[in-house]
């Protein structure tokens, strides 16, 4: 009777088994309980868990043996895998679970989704931020330091990247920050004398011209007319009325000019002001029938306090379940849904295609290209433009858990960016032209606004004997450039795992 019982054990393990031929002619077979894209984790024919990649795999049967003929026991290369080196991301599943061998009845390791939570780090540092074609650290730098726009800027920054998957398999939440490392500091940008900073200029000939009008006739001095410390009509005035602009700062008591704060005044442009930090929220869905699925919310907040910017996206992210062994394809959509700068931004869409590889994968040295290509629709609700936004290309090397990459944001459509909110609004300076056309891929050149010697230059134009439509055209033919459609940038870091 137990012979009896032992042979219909073993033979109802076997047709509800399923079977795996390893690349070296053997069998093996058990009762599957996860499979990903990187490994398999199974129980054999003694209830123990196995885990084997699929690396090793020739392909999987039903109804059929899961140990090697004869023996009854796993092969001998089946043991606790080496940690990779990549990223845990839809596109870069985690490695495979350390788990028992198969001289031990334990399963203390055996991967569930009730408690495999775990905590991943990145630490990362880059010469620009750029994200999806926007230069979020270089061009800002560049308007800082009066420089002109280029495709590469040394801006260099700190970005770590905390993931920490749930207990509750797919459940994650990432906080990504962006801390620069270069010109943190505020600085005199614009070189005008100014009651405050970001004040308007003041011209010290209205001084002299207000000290001859009083000198002719002493009455004309009282707050309403010329008064020399007020004049709501030259900007001459201070923060508390620029604030009380709605009575065009006719009280005097509030618009008096300090003598003693007039000077060259710090602009509040300093590179700490962006520093910031995502947070994301996230599930992750992955089965081999109907692809690799991520939808959540993420949002980012600058942490300047003058600043209070914020922003948040609604994503879905889908990885075609085929060729993931290949190239990886991968649609996504991106909503905006945040409601800063009077909500010009919100419910505008980002929709991109992305493929990768891994070149090497298990080995120590490894070679990842990266491709995204970015739709933008609508970029605001003022300019109401679409277009492709972005064709980014990566190239990684990685050496164990270290990794360097080089890396391009190609704009193929300018005119996305060809606008006075991508790049200057027109109060940033008193010499900045308006957008003579959306779509003729220029901008204002940073190193062209202020300084002597730009200021000698539209003083010569405002001197010229011609019409105001012309002297308009020739500042803008001075000072605009052409919008930087290549962006390059390196960056290196290190992965880690807990």
């Amino acid at each position: 009777m137990k012979l009896f019982f032992i042979a219909f054990s073993t033979l109802l393990f076997t047709i509800q088994a399923d079977t795996f031929k390893l690349k070296n002619g053997k069998k093996l077979y058990g009762k599957i309980i996860e499979q990903t894209e990187s490994y398999v984790v199974y129980r054999d024919e003694n209830d123990v868990a196995q885990v084997i990649r699929n690396t090793e795999l020739e392909s999987a049967e039903k109804d059929d043996n899961i140990r090697e003929p004869g023996t009854g026991t796993t092969p001998s290369n089946n043991t606790t895998p080496a940690p990779s080196t990549e990223s845990n991301t839809p596109n870069n599943p985690a490695p495979a679970p350390a788990v028992k061998t198969a001289d031990t009845k334990s399963t203390a390791n055996l991967p569930k989704a009730e408690d495999d939570a775990s905590i991943e780090l990145t630490t990362e540092v880059v010469s620009d931020f750029i994200w999806r074609g926007n230069s979020y650290g270089g061009e800002y730098l560049a308007r800082r330091n009066n420089t002109q726009y280029k495709g590469t800027e040394q801006y260099w920054a700190f970005q770590p990247n905390l993931r920490v998957n749930a207990p509750v398999k797919g459940l994650y939440m990432e906080l990504w920050g962006n801390f620069p490392l270069v010109g943190r500091a505020d600085r005199d940008s614009d070189m005008r004398l100014q009651a405050f900073s970001g004040g308007p200029a003041i011209d010290p000939n209205a001084f002299a011209y207000k000290q001859g009008l009083i000198a002719n006739d002493p009455s004309v001095n009282n707050f309403n007319n010329v008064g020399f410390f007020y004049d709501p009509f030259n900007n001459i005035n201070n923060n508390k009325c620029v604030a009380d602009s709605t009575l065009g700062c006719s009280n005097p008591d509030g618009a008096f000019v300090d003598p003693r704060k007039v000077g060259f005044q710090k602009e509040k442009n300093g590179m700490a002001r962006t520093d910031g930090v995502f947070t994301t929220f996230a599930y992750n869905f992955q089965n081999k029938k109907f692809g690799d699925i991520t939808w959540g919310i993420w949002y980012y907040y600058q942490l300047d306090k003058n600043a209070k910017y914020s922003w948040d996206e609604y994503f879905i992210i889908y990885g075609l379940p085929f060729l993931q062994r290949v190239i990886k394809p991968t649609f996504s959509l991106y909503t905006q849904a945040s409601f800063d700068f009077s909500s010009i931004y919100a419910g505008g869409h980002y929709l991109a295609y992305s493929m990768s590889h891994t070149f090497f994968e298990e080995k120590f040295f490894r070679i990842q290209p990266m491709f995204n290509l970015g739709y933008k629709y609508v970029n605001n609700t003022v300019e109401q433009k679409s277009g492709f936004y972005d064709a980014t290309t990566n190239l990684r090397f990685l050496f164990g858990d270290f990794f360097v990459s080089v890396n391009n944001a190609y704009r193929p459509d300018l005119h996305m960016y060809d606008n006075d909110q991508f790049f200057f609004p027109l109060s940033q300076g008193s010499q900045t032209q308006p957008n003579r056309s959306a779509y003729d891929g220029k901008t204002a050149d940073p190193s062209k606004l202020y300084g002597p010697v730009n200021t000698a230059v539209y003083t010569a134009i405002d001197g010229l004997d011609t019409s105001g439509a012309v002297k308009s055209y020739l500042k803008g033919q001075y000072q605009n450039q052409d919008i930087v459609r290549h962006l390059f940038w390196v960056s290196f870091g290190y992965n880690l795992r807990f």
